[in-house]
């Protein structure tokens, strides 16, 4: 085994494939193999919780219109 292929093996083992698309799988052991275990969780957008008042006045989290647009 090479030393390239041992570091791509070490790689797969970090990463929970199971939990990400076919793209996502990739990036995250490129991003592990090149920049160490664990790196893929760094990867992504801040999750963000900003409830605003919805229809009849119950709480929403989706982002109006405007924002999706």
């Amino acid at each position: 085994m090479t030393p390239a292929t041992a570091a791509v093996r070490d790689a797969l083992g970090t990463v929970r494939a199971e939990l990400l698309d076919c793209v996502q799988s990739n990036l995250a052991v490129l991003a592990d193999r090149f920049h160490g275990a664990g790196r893929h969780l760094e990867l992504g957008a801040t999750l963000r919780f900003r409830p605003r008042p919805g229809p009849a006045g119950l709480p929403t989290v989706e982002p109006p219109l405007q924002e999706q647009l």
